[in-house]
């Protein structure tokens, strides 16, 4: 049985109790046993028993210690505005916030809505508790998305983006964020570039969101205390300048000539756009390596952009030389683009990657060609155990290819399209 059920069952039983006290040890009895709790504000069962969720906070306070002594994990989601659902929405914020414990670790917070009145009131009210109550939290995965054309409208709703904003200053224990592009705003990059424990970052993108949120241009100045020092994992999936919004600056120091620590131990870097479809500035990976230079622990790199100018050898030797240590490298293709995607990377860019990165295990990537096979006599192959995953443009001999590639990585799988 779902926990929400068992404290259900628990406050209905405990009508026919005779006491308070007799009450609250039943319903007690019940919470502290759970670790999960999932709340669906869809669900009417939260509706219907909302005044016995009120009652019992009502008396437990006066009598015991906080709700759900043992709560780790607090599941929020809401599946759209269906006209049946509006009246439970209310209840189900509600009840979420007297389940809010100092033992939470984790809160996931998904929702599908139309209207930005829900984020400017009960959404914001709720994570305005979250932030005086979970000051412990560790984990915060914010996912709200829209029907067709709404999420240009969430961006107004500048009460939830401060409440985000206050939310993450306040939890000095973050270890992991997600929240969706629209959501960006000043005061919230400026708290999460300075928080000291922050190691996982994610930024989800709305399909239906056709411009970037509005966020003022980055200083120059170099900000007092670095640039997301603590940050190991970053996955943006955005528009081009969100992208550039969150990368480093090299310019950052320039004025003083001393460096400054822009995001030193990256590891895990993913970066996809779809810039071709909003008509954005053209990025090419040049650029993406100026901006990068400063990451010098990058050893998983995902990149699904369509560079301009395309891909070429020299800049895929460059990328190898920069990051000797990577071990996964990954160049996927946003399925809109799946027959339009350009490259100019060749089975050199193979030799490249076989030459530098010696503790590469995974590679993704399409080829204009496989026709250019030659090895120099001086070339040691590489020891690495990898999968490779290769798509040409243009089709190829197979057994010579193959036996390339053996020759670069004598133990590698692979998988040739």
């Amino acid at each position: 049985m779902r926990a929400i059920y068992c404290l259900i069952r628990a406050l209905r039983v405990g009508e026919y109790q005779q006491s308070a006290s007799e009450r609250v040890g039943r319903y007690a009895f019940c919470e502290r046993y759970i670790q999960q709790l999932t709340l669906n504000a869809a669900d009417d069962a939260l509706f219907e028993s909302l005044n016995e969720f009120i009652l019992m906070h009502t008396l437990r306070t006066s009598t015991m210690g906080p709700a759900l002594p043992k709560l780790i994990t607090l599941i929020f989601t809401s599946p759209g505005d269906n006209e049946e659902w509006v009246l439970f929405t209310g209840a189900a914020y509600c009840i979420a916030s007297l389940c809010l414990s100092p033992t939470v670790r984790e809160l996931h917070y998904s929702i599908e809505t139309n209207d930005p009145d829900i984020l400017e009131n009960e959404a914001t009210s709720f994570f305005q508790a979250v932030s005086a109550i979970c000051t412990g939290l560790s984990s915060l995965h914010i996912s709200i998305e829209s029907a067709d054309g709404a999420a240009d409208r969430f961006d107004m709703s500048q009460s939830f983006s401060m409440s985000i904003s206050k939310t993450v200053a306040a939890l000095p224990a973050l270890f992991s964020f997600s929240f969706p592009e629209w959501a960006i705003s000043d005061s919230l990059l400026s708290f999460l570039s300075v928080h000291k424990t922050l190691s996982q970052l994610t930024v989800t993108n709305d399909e239906y969101q056709y411009c970037a949120p509005d966020v003022g241009p980055r200083s120059t100045q170099s900000p007092p205390t670095g640039w997301f020092l603590s940050l190991r994992e970053l996955s943006i999936s955005a528009h081009i300048e969100t992208l550039k919004t969150f990368l480093p600056q090299p310019e950052w120091g320039a004025a003083t000539g001393l460096p400054m620590d822009q995001m030193p131990m990256l590891e895990y870097l993913t970066l996809e756009s779809d810039s071709e479809e909003y008509d954005e500035p053209w990025f090419s990976m040049t650029s993406s390596f100026h901006l990068l230079r400063t990451c010098r622990r990058i050893t998983h790199l995902d990149l699904s952009i369509n560079f301009r100018p395309p891909m070429s050898d020299a800049e895929i030797e460059v990328l190898a030389s920069t990051w000797p240590r990577l071990q996964s490298l990954s160049f996927g293709i946003p399925d809109y683009r799946l027959g339009g995607f350009e490259t100019n990377m060749t089975s050199t860019s193979l030799l490249h990657l076989a030459t530098h990165c010696h503790s590469l295990t995974y590679l993704n990537t399409r080829l204009s060609n496989l026709e250019d096979l030659t090895i120099p006599t001086a070339f040691v192959s590489s020891p690495a155990l990898i999968t490779l995953e290769l798509h040409s443009q243009k089709g190829f001999a197979r057994v010579p290819v193959e036996a390339y590639l053996q020759r670069l990585w004598p133990t590698a799988r692979l998988h040739l399209t």
